[in-house]
């Protein structure tokens, strides 16, 4: 995975992301609140990583499990820019 548009070979431990934290984030921010749709869910969430991380950009993927019935599960994937400026 490239982070933040860098070639791996230019990466530092510093360019990489504290997955640990993304995730106490997201747990936070899905308990504050309840979400009626996965969409919103996960514009949300992307807007806090990325506000939070200071990201460029950051794709999510959500998924629920056994919601329709004959699916396995149901879910969205989310890509999120930052705004410009």
């Amino acid at each position: 995975m490239w982070l933040w548009g860098c070639p791996p070979r230019q990466l530092s431990f510093q360019d990489t992301v504290d997955y640990a934290a993304v995730a106490d984030l997201i747990r936070q921010e899905a308990a504050a609140q309840r979400f009626q749709l996965l969409e919103r869910m996960a514009h949300h969430l992307c807007q806090a990583i990325v506000t939070r991380f200071q990201a460029p950009w950051v794709r999510i993927s959500i998924v629920k499990p056994g919601i329709v019935p004959g699916a396995q599960a149901v879910g969205v994937s989310y890509l999120f820019r930052a705004p410009a400026g």
